[in-house]
């Protein structure tokens, strides 16, 4: 057998298990729903000072700007755990009866998995039609969105495919691919601005901001800070090797390992990682090994990398830092709810979840018995980055940034003593909402997609309804302390119920969720 017809195969089996599957016609249709009903917002929202092409315009902005984050993290769902999914549909025995060598199969592999991921790219045609109709965007724009949409997302499934082949198990490929998307999407650029401003080389410095897609997003776009030909051509350039470096790192780690990988999903499922947390008391949290050391040279870079860039004159400077502290925020925010996604789930893979249930404890003992291992380990990291948002609010007192006037330090005060007490907040609804759902959804990844979309993007959603609204009458003076105010009251009234609201309804249906 060749190895195109093994690729084709590969493709076949892969379109066709998605097209079989129900979650993904609902999925499709959900974002297209999403999608459409977003630009008719931005477009037909009141701004008295915006002309129709300028609305569709901002539309445009906006979608390029989701729709390339979203490319960025397809790693996490396509490839980081493509062994696992291809053993469970019957794919990976007959690829290992194939014989091909690494190369051969990451290609497969990774052929497969993009022309899958191309596709959930084609509900932003319509929308695409509809703000050309508007004369949104012009055709440059198009391409060159369309462009960097495609180059990030195979970029984006080769560091999958790193990531996958780094660790066995779900919560090492998960993770690692994690971190290494975080590095590629923020922490490069966010190290560029270090170097920039401890005297390093300055050459480096552009180079290390163009290797982000999020930055090359604002070179691809027309305007008085878009439209750079030449930043452009080399951020492509870039993310064209970062997945080649990606893909020859994947295809390096599976050399001597293939055959001997992935652990098969009943294998993780008799893992005693389920038992240990459904102990109550610090034995069992001290068995699972503190991601404290995860976080802590991840907030510490994120503290030293913000503390630089006050003195930077640029502004765009600032805004990486302020970016680095809440990926900072968020590599702890879905550290939690991967776990609490995974403390149920896998208990009631085992068995275990049904056996504690013919104990005399009650449900609602049990569940908070988990609720506190999970508390016992994140207390340390969440303080940590608490004290990382304390430590930045001081040397903002102590150093104006640049070209900042009061209002905006003013914002930027109350977005760091906001997200400071939103750390405490969320954490309580990302353990008790991601228990939830991962006993109720149909994976891990989908059950943390959940969490994090309602715990951690509801409220940015609803900020940007707002901003939208925004044409002089809503905000007339200090509008960015207006929308830090607006954003963190969201973010807390959506903690505190989604949390109270979770718990209860999973109390009520323990029993019937554990029998599957």
């Amino acid at each position: 057998m060749t190895v195109s017809t093994v690729w084709v195969h590969l493709v076949r089996c892969e379109l066709a298990v998605a097209a079989r599957g129900r979650a993904t016609h609902r999925r499709r249709s959900r974002v297209t729903v999403a999608l459409v009903a977003s630009v008719v917002w931005l477009v037909g929202a009141p701004r008295a000072r915006l002309s129709w092409p300028e609305r569709g315009h901002l539309a445009f902005v906006a979608l390029a700007m989701v729709s390339v984050l979203a490319c960025g993290l397809a790693g996490v769902r396509h490839t980081a755990g493509w062994q696992a999914e291809w053993e469970q549909t019957g794919m990976l025995p007959s690829l290992r009866q194939a014989n091909l060598r690494p190369l051969e199969t990451m290609g497969g592999v990774l052929a497969a998995k993009a022309l899958l991921a191309l596709t959930e790219l084609l509900p932003l045609a319509p929308v695409a039609v509809l703000l050309l109709v508007l004369s949104g965007p012009s055709v440059g724009e198009l391409l060159r969105v369309g462009l960097l949409l495609v180059t990030t997302l195979l970029a984006s499934l080769a560091v999958g495919l790193l990531g996958g082949s780094l660790g066995r198990g779900r919560r090492r490929w998960a993770n690692r691919t994690l971190w290494l998307l975080g590095a590629w999407l923020v922490w490069l650029p966010a190290a560029g601005v270090a170097w920039d401003r401890l005297g390093g080389c300055a050459g480096v410095h552009p180079w290390l901001l163009a290797a982000s897609p999020l930055a090359a997003c604002s070179a691809a776009l027309d305007g008085p800070a878009g439209g750079d030909s030449h930043n452009f051509r080399r951020s492509v350039g870039l993310c064209l090797g970062v997945g080649l470096v990606a893909f020859a790192g994947a295809c390096g780690r599976s050399r001597g390992h293939w055959g001997g990988w992935p652990p098969s999903s009943r294998a993780e499922a008799a893992s005693p990682v389920g038992s240990r947390l459904a102990g109550t008391g610090g034995a069992a949290a001290r068995a699972e090994r503190t991601p404290l050391w995860v976080i802590a040279p991840v907030a510490l870079a994120a503290l030293s990398v913000f503390v630089l860039a006050l003195g930077s004159p640029h502004s765009a400077d600032l805004a990486w830092a302020c970016g680095a502290l809440y990926t900072a925020h968020l590599s702890g925010k879905v550290l939690l709810a991967w776990e609490a996604n995974l403390a149920l789930r896998e208990r009631r893979s085992s068995g275990a979840l049904l056996v504690e249930l013919t104990t005399p404890l009650s449900a609602a003992e049990l569940l908070a018995g988990t609720h506190r291992v999970l508390e016992a380990r994140f207390r340390p990291p969440l303080g940590l980055l608490a004290l990382t948002n304390a430590a930045a609010l001081v040397a903002l007192s102590l150093r104006t940034p640049r070209g900042l006037g009061p209002e905006g330090c003013l914002a930027l005060a109350l977005g760091l003593g906001l997200g400071l007490v939103q750390t405490f907040l969320d954490a309580p609804a990302l353990a008790w909402f991601g228990m939830s759902a991962g006993l109720r959804a149909g994976s891990a990844l989908a059950g943390l997609g959940a969490t994090l979309g309602t715990v951690v993007l509801l409220p940015w959603t609803g900020l940007a309804a707002l901003g939208t609204l925004n044409a002089g009458n809503y905000f007339t003076n200090n509008e960015v302390v207006a929308y830090a105010l607006c954003w963190g009251f969201l973010g807390g009234a959506l903690s505190l119920g989604v949390g109270v609201a979770a718990r209860d309804r999973l109390t009520r249906d323990l029993r019937l969720l554990a029998a599957g």
